[in-house]
């Protein structure tokens, strides 16, 4: 058997975009909820943020 894969923390609300930031709601993967902010020092990870929909996971 092998483990089961690593869960990634999941958008549960649209992303509220601003000038050079934006915020997520996240389910994470120990079942608690709360907002991260990704601003543009974050790179790819911001870009991946704006296109963010419902579902989609976070790394």
């Amino acid at each position: 058997r092998h483990p089961a894969p690593a869960r990634t923390a999941r958008v549960i609300a649209p992303p509220k975009a601003g000038s050079g930031k934006v915020v997520l709601k996240l389910c994470r993967p120990d079942g608690s909820a709360g907002e991260r902010l990704l601003s543009k020092r974050d790179g790819e990870l911001f870009k991946a943020a704006r296109r963010a929909d419902w579902g989609d996971t976070l790394a």
